[in-house]
Formats: structure tokens, C-alpha cells, sequence
């Protein structure tokens, strides 16, 4: 009873098994455009039908996102809504027939509205409002009516409950104040909220309607994290997480009637969600670990923990239990596979996969499913980082590789579908996502470790990177270049200008090259403005140190070769920083390939975009790094 639905590094047994069960021999080995590589389907989300013999989600296929439905028991999905212009985000069926709720900015504009689809193909919208936008929050425990949060530019979050047979509305918790609104008792009488004033530190508040009493729950000193996440089925107790006393976040509870506290699970990494089945006979939690998801769920009378399948590696959301607790819908996005429908049926401890999202022109077995690995620093810390080795590697050969820097968020280096990676591996280069110090996903005190120590220790990181490549025979130290966006792009810059020996080549997608313009370009409405101030240094106060470690202002030591990409309206990264960045280092004689996409801000969302991005980079790396 000990086993977790651990998404560990194992292959899918519907790609390689055959029916047998013996392994498949792979086809011969394939290079793939990257057309192919984003040429996937996004889906997202998971609602069981009345029945439970169908999930509806949300779907791009079309071209434009829709509402579709896929049999449980697998089979051929069916398109419900035919959108050619505005999204439809689909939200759940209504829990005794087959209307169901999706969210839409219908006519396109800025403000998204709840929606009901009749099964005709009649469409209501239910919050009419012009002026306001509105969130769906789930249904209420008796499946009578739903809540909703509205918002209007300049006003507050009001937290809405709706009569599901009338659709008469009425207000639970006017929020004055401007808190995060969370999750809401079973009978209404508690509502969580949250005061964020980081991203990594957050207060924890309980109103009670019938006393009219706001409770505060969580006075701190220093940076704490205190996030409600759910009530307890049927009962005042409100589950939160918190880092309080620890490396990482773990799950308690709190009566709201006796004010008793007690720590319900605590894990070797970050719990990030917990909540319960309908009837409350499970509860489900999600942990990081090593950038997968590891799922657990317990059976909560007993307190055991299911016994259940192992999964791929890769990021486990939007977990859902059908009304009967038969089934769990979930969402996972692996390395070789992009974010796909899967269901799980209890009482035969099978799932099965219900959607394919990766373009049918490519083989999964073609791509590499990724190493997590942990190499020395230059004082010893050990690093965590995500390894692609390529397919294709002759005996004897050595590859060129790409050490990725960290966003900070870490998002290239977790274990998900990253369609830039792959189509560089699959084009024979090695690539090491790196963790650096300063990471979220690894414990508060390895983030805080590069607090004023930026484009340094954590440049050493990705240094040290570059010699684990070098130590595992396959990757050429010659030929090894330096990746990374927005603040690994700023580690780009900073390893080339301080370090100009050390990489081959560099390659910058958004990153700040001047710490001062960015850091004065956060409204003050920011949550994380605070804490970022505390992290980098305040624009004015501390204005000596941000110039000292801004790239634009040491350009003239970069003497490698440099790809940069910039988008013009990128609110964070200054145009004309930029412009002047590459003019000194081109005035230096060193070959500057310099991208700026006109309709861009601070990411690639334009398909087209991607496309010309991802080629560029392989035709750079093919003229620089190739022998």
C-alpha cells in the first residue's frame, strides 16, 4: 500500500510494447523538421460526463480552441463547438445532464465570461456584465450551484455563488481588502483567503459569514509561503500549505471552529496541490520531485495510501475524481509526449490514454527521454539538472552541446515536452538544463543562494555544467554553448562578457542585459516587485551594484559569437538596450546574429515566430559549433 503513481523515467507501454507484450525494435533513426516538433495539439482540462462514459476538455485541434469530448474507455474524440475565432475553454458539465459550462472572451475581446452550452448548440452567457471579467471556481458540494469570481479593472475580486436550476447570483464575500480569494466551506459559512506579497511569501486569512470575523492566520516574520488549497469534505477544516520551519512546502490543517493546527504530509520536495474526491473517500496530492510530479492518493478513512501504476516521467495536473469515485481523470505532460488526457479506473487499477497530442509525422521513439542528473559546483553544492543525450552517436563520436540556464522558474529544466530541446537533440546536439542556484523546485535555501550574488555563483554553475558534459566522453568541451531566456538569458550575456573564455558560443532569447531598466519597468501593483527587489537589488538604492553586473554596460568584453532574439514591445527588456548592446559588441568585430520580432513581447507566442526562432538557432549552432 506504500506504492505512488511516481512519474519516473519509464517509457509508455502503448508506444513500446506490442501486443505481445515484447519490445518493439525501433525504426530507423529520423530527423524531424521543426514544423513537425509544433505541429502539436493543446489540450487542457478534464470533466466527466453525468454518466461517466465521457470527459470533456478543451482542445486547439481545430485551429481555434474547442470544446470536445473522448469516451473513457478510449476511443475517437468528438468536436462539440465549432469556434473559428473566439477560444472556448471548456469548464465542466453540469452534473445531471449533458449542458455543460466553458469560459470565452465572446465577442473577442479583453473580459472572459462564463458560458453555458446547451446540448442543441444553444450558447447563454451567464455573466453579462460588458465591463467585468469572471472565473469559474467550481461546483458547491451539492452539485446545486456553482461559484464564480467576478472582476472589474479598477474594483475588487468578489467571490459570486450561482443557482444552477435559476441562475440567480448572489454575493458570498465582497473582498475590499484585495485578497486571493481561495476555496469556500461546505456550507458556505468559512471562505480562505491570502494576502500575496511574493511569490514566496504569501498570509493565510479566514472569514467567517456568519460572525463576520476575519481571522489572520499566519503572522510571520521573513519570506513564508501560507496558501489555502481546500476544506475538508463536510467539515470546517481548512487544508493549506506552507514552508514555514522548512526547506519546502507540506500540507496542514486548521479547524476553523477550535483553532487547532496539525501537519498532514510532508515530502522530499514541494507539495503543490491537495484536494478531495466528492464524497471525500480520497484525497489527492501532488509533490515536485526532481521537476516530475509524483501523485499520491490516500484513502481517507484508513489514511493509506493507494496502490497504483507508475506513470512516465512528467508534470501530473488537473487532477479530477468522477461524482461516483470510479474514476480520476488527470492530465501529464512527458518529455517525448506533450499534454495528454489520461483516466485511471480504480477497481481494475488500469489507465489508459485518451488523446494524442504529439504530431503523428513523428515517432516518440525518435526522441530522448531526458537523465536527471547532479554534477559539483565550484564549492562543492551539488546541481540538479535535466540530461538529453542524442540518439544518433557514432562509437567514438563526440557532440556538441548547450548548457540551459534557469529562468529562475525552472521550466526547461522540468521533466515535460519541450519542443526546442528535442529538435536540437534530435539534430545531434547534447543538452544539460541546468537548476542553478537561485531555482525554484529545490528548497528555500538553495533559491536564496544567489540573493546579490547574480551572473556570479550561479554563472559558475553553468561552468560547472559544462564540465559534467565534458566528463561523460560524448560531448566535445570545445563546442559548447550557453542558452537560456529572460534571466537565463541574462546568465547568457554575463558568462560572455565576464567570462569570455568559457563558452563557445551564446545564444540570448529575451534576456536582460540591464538590470536597472528592468527592475524600474515592474509596476508597483507587482507582487513579486518586492521580493524581486529583495533578490536583485533596489533600481536606485542599489544602482552601483545593478550596473556592475548588467551586461550592457561590459559588452565590449564579449568576443564569442552571439545569437540574440528581442521583442519589440518586450515590457521588461528595453529595445533600445539592446539595439546598443550589439552595436558595441559588432563594433568589437564579433559576429552578432541579432532576431527582433515586431509583434513580441517578452515570449514567442506567434506559431510563425516559433518557427523562424527554432530554425535560427539550429542554422547558428550548425555555422558556429559544427566541425
Amino acid at each position: 500500500m506504500r506504492l505512488c503513481l511516481r512519474c519516473a523515467a519509464v517509457l509508455s507501454c502503448w508506444s513500446l510494447l506490442g501486443c505481445s507484450g515484447t519490445w518493439e525494435e525501433a525504426p530507423t533513426f529520423q530527423r524531424y523538421r521543426i514544423e513537425q516538433f509544433v505541429d502539436t495539439v493543446l489540450i487542457r482540462g478534464g470533466s466527466f460526463s453525468p454518466d461517466e462514459s465521457e470527459l470533456l476538455y478543451s482542445s486547439n485541434r481545430s485551429g481555434t480552441w474547442n470544446a470536445f469530448t473522448v469516451p473513457v474507455q478510449g476511443g475517437r474524440a468528438r468536436q462539440v463547438t465549432d469556434s473559428i475565432q473566439a477560444p472556448v475553454y471548456t469548464l465542466s458539465f453540469f452534473p445531471r445532464d449533458r449542458r455543460f459550462l466553458f469560459a470565452s472572451p465572446i465577442p473577442a475581446d479583453r473580459f472572459e465570461h462564463i458560458y453555458l452550452q446547451l446540448p442543441e448548440g444553444k450558447v447563454k452567457d451567464l455573466t453579462p456584465d460588458p465591463e467585468a471579467s469572471f472565473r469559474f471556481r467550481g461546483w458547491s458540494r451539492d452539485r446545486k450551484s456553482f461559484f464564480y469570481i467576478r472582476w472589474q479593472e479598477g474594483g475588487s475580486r468578489d467571490l459570486f455563488e450561482m443557482d444552477a436550476a435559476s441562475f440567480e447570483s448572489r454575493l458570498l464575500f465582497r473582498n475590499d481588502q484585495e485578497f486571493m480569494l481561495g476555496p469556500v466551506s461546505d456550507d458556505r459559512r468559512f471562505v480562505a483567503l491570502s494576502r500575496v506579497h511574493s511569490a514566496y511569501d504569501s498570509d493565510l486569512y479566514l472569514y467567517d459569514r456568519k460572525g463576520k470575523l476575519l481571522q489572520h492566520l499566519s503572522p510571520h516574520d521573513g519570506a513564508i509561503a501560507f496558501i489555502p488549497v481546500t476544506f475538508e469534505v463536510g467539515a470546517h477544516n481548512l487544508y493549506y500549505l506552507t514552508d514555514e520551519g522548512s526547506e519546502f512546502n507540506y500540507l496542514m490543517r486548521h479547524d476553523a471552529q477550535t483553532g487547532r493546527r496539525g501537519k498532514v504530509e510532508e515530502a522530499d520536495g514541494d507539495i503543490v496541490y491537495a484536494h478531495f474526491s466528492r464524497t471525500g473517500q480520497y484525497r489527492v496530492v501532488g509533490v515536485n520531485n526532481d521537476g516530475s510530479t509524483d501523485l499520491r492518493v490516500y484513502e481517507v478513512a484508513s489514511g493509506e495510501q493507494v496502490a497504483l501504476p507508475e506513470l512516465p516521467a512528467g508534470q501530473i495536473t488537473s487532477v479530477r475524481f468522477s461524482s461516483s469515485e470510479r474514476y480520476m481523470a488527470f492530465n501529464l505532460n512527458g518529455p517525448r509526449s506533450p499534454n495528454d488526457l489520461f483516466v485511471y479506473e480504480f477497481a481494475s487499477r488500469s489507465y489508459r490514454k485518451l488523446t494524442e497530442s504529439l504530431s503523428p509525422k513523428i515517432d516518440p521513439r525518435h526522441l530522448v527521454e531526458p537523465e536527471v542528473v547532479r554534477y559539483p559546483s565550484f564549492d562543492g553544492l551539488e546541481i540538479p539538472a535535466v540530461y538529453y543525450l542524442p540518439k544518433q552517436i557514432a562509437e567514438g563520436e563526440k557532440v556538441p552541446g548547450l548548457i540551459w540556464a534557469s529562468d529562475w522558474g525552472y521550466e526547461v529544466s522540468k521533466i515535460r515536452f519541450q519542443p526546442l530541446v528535442q529538435y536540437l537533440v534530435n539534430h545531434g546536439y547534447a543538452v544539460l538544463a541546468v537548476s542553478n542556484r537561485g531555482s525554484w523546485g529545490y528548497g528555500k535555501t538553495f533559491m536564496s543562494l544567489d540573493y546579490r550574488r547574480h551572473g556570479q555563483d550561479d554563472l559558475k554553475d553553468c561552468i560547472a555544467g559544462k564540465r559534467f558534459l565534458a566528463s561523460t566522453g560524448k560531448v566535445d568541451p570545445r563546442r559548447i554553448a550557453l542558452i537560456g531566456n529572460s534571466y537565463g538569458g541574462f546568465l547568457v550575456l554575463a558568462g560572455l562578457a565576464f567570462q569570455p573564455k568559457e563558452f563557445a558560443v551564446g545564444i540570448d532569447l529575451f534576456g536582460v542585459n540591464n538590470w536597472i531598466h528592468t527592475l524600474q519597468s515592474i509596476p508597483p501593483w507587482s507582487p513579486n516587485r518586492k521580493f524581486i527587489f529583495q533578490k536583485m537589488g533596489h533600481p536606485e538604492k542599489d544602482s552601483e551594484y545593478l550596473r556592475s553586473i548588467s551586461p550592457l554596460y561590459h559588452a565590449e568584453r564579449i568576443k564569442r559569437p552571439l545569437l540574440i532574439f528581442q521583442g519589440a514591445r518586450d515590457p521588461l527588456v528595453s529595445l533600445e538596450d539592446t539595439d546598443r548592446l550589439v552595436e558595441i559588441v559588432r563594433g568589437n568585430g564579433v559576429a552578432v546574429d541579432y532576431q527582433v520580432f515586431d509583434d513580441e513581447e517578452h515570449v514567442v507566442r506567434n506559431k510563425p515566430n516559433r518557427i523562424k526562432l527554432y530554425k535560427t538557432i539550429l542554422k547558428f549552432l550548425e555555422v558556429h559549433l559544427r566541425e
